[in-house]
């Protein structure tokens, strides 16, 4: 009966302790432009257009990166955070996993 009850215990932990991630279930690559306004007046320095015309605008992003008009492939998770972009409206902020010119 202990010998039972210790491996039970043993099991309920090792299956109650694992890590989920969610970066690569959630994680979407597609190729998007990179618009750069380092004015900030709209409060979006970053907005980028995917190809599937969808509009985001992201926190940091590097500086090898901060160009208009910059055609990239992307790799990002979409955050429940929004960014109000002046007459644009609230954008989407996504989390950038990885990014590379194109």
């Amino acid at each position: 009966m202990k010998t039972t009850l210790i491996f039970l215990m043993t099991l309920l932990l090792a299956t109650g302790c694992t890590k989920e991630n969610h970066n690569q279930t959630d994680m979407i690559t597609e190729n998007a432009i990179i618009y750069y306004d380092p004015s900030g007046t709209d409060n979006c320095v970053f907005t980028i257009k995917t190809e599937n015309n969808n509009y985001y605008t992201v926190k940091n992003l590097n500086e090898d990166f901060r160009q208009d008009n910059l055609s990239v492939r992307i790799s990002y998770n979409i955050t429940t955070n929004k960014t109000n972009c002046g007459f644009s409206g609230p954008l989407t902020l996504i989390e950038i996993i990885s990014i590379r010119k194109i």
